[in-house]
């Protein structure tokens, strides 16, 4: 979407900012963490549920929220980099300015003399 769309209009749809989404899913991970700590004294310690649903029982574990905590900080993260880096080329940095234009060789050639000249002519 950011490709076709631009950056600004994919950000927009993000239910939540990659800013946002970095810091709920690195508190979804520290939480995680602290479970392990109250139920057994070990920070990030392996906690289980039992979870029964009609005939299907399913354990839930700390390690799961620990890992969507850390998957969503980085794919938060990367969204936020490539929304980031789209913007910039769609906006234009100085970078792609001076590289584009042939007058900042000549510029730099008056500032450092005539043996310089020389050389970028």
């Amino acid at each position: 979407l950011a490709v076709t769309r631009g950056a600004e209009e994919a950000v927009r749809r993000i239910p939540l900012r990659p800013m946002r989404l970095t810091a709920l899913s690195l508190l979804i991970s520290l939480l995680s963490g602290l479970v392990g700590l109250f139920k057994t004294g070990i920070y990030l310690d392996h906690v289980w549920v039992d979870l029964s649903i009609g005939p299907i029982e399913y354990q839930l574990g700390t390690p799961l929220f620990f890992d969507i905590g850390v998957f969503g900080v980085v794919w938060a993260s990367l969204g936020g980099i490539a929304a980031t880096i789209i913007s910039l080329e769609e906006e234009g940095t100085e970078v792609d300015r001076v590289v584009s234009e042939d007058k900042a060789a000549p510029e730099f050639a008056e500032r450092d003399g005539p043996e310089a000249r020389e050389v970028t002519q």
